[in-house]
């Protein structure tokens, strides 16, 4: 004796696998430049749209597989702006570890900053007072 999936089980497992495609195709287009961005994304998914859960999946992740190439025939393979700054790391974030380095300004005046994130050291005077006065 067989028996099939409920009605609501195959409407979960069909919501679940279009948003895990829609989701990849967002990650897909976060590398490409603002203009090209939502034109993109709006595509593929349109295209999806058809297909069944499981194809749309695949499709998506295809399209994943492709988004290295796409993006640098987009931007000529140079890292967009935002990218290139990244994300700080979380020693830095939580202010409990920075990795202090000596720099020197142009006019030859010398200072310390994190070689990680760019945080002034606050112990020699020169870093910015704090935002909560």
């Amino acid at each position: 004796m067989s028996t099939s999936p409920s009605p609501s089980a195959v409407k979960h497992r069909h919501l679940v696998a279009t948003r895990l495609a829609t989701r990849s195709m967002d990650r897909t287009t976060r590398g490409l430049p603002d203009e090209e961005r939502s034109r993109h994304r709006d595509e593929v998914i349109a295209e999806m749209y058809s297909l069944s859960p499981l194809a749309a999946l695949r499709y998506a992740f295809g399209v994943m597989g492709t988004s290295a190439a796409m993006r640098a025939a987009l931007t000529d393979g140079e890292p967009l702006a935002e990218e290139s700054q990244g994300r700080s790391p979380l020693g830095c974030r939580t202010n409990l570890h920075h990795v202090w380095k000596g720099f020197s300004t142009e006019d030859g005046g010398r200072y310390r900053a994190c070689a990680r994130c760019g945080k002034d050291d606050p112990h020699l005077g020169n870093a910015q007072p704090p935002l909560f006065f």
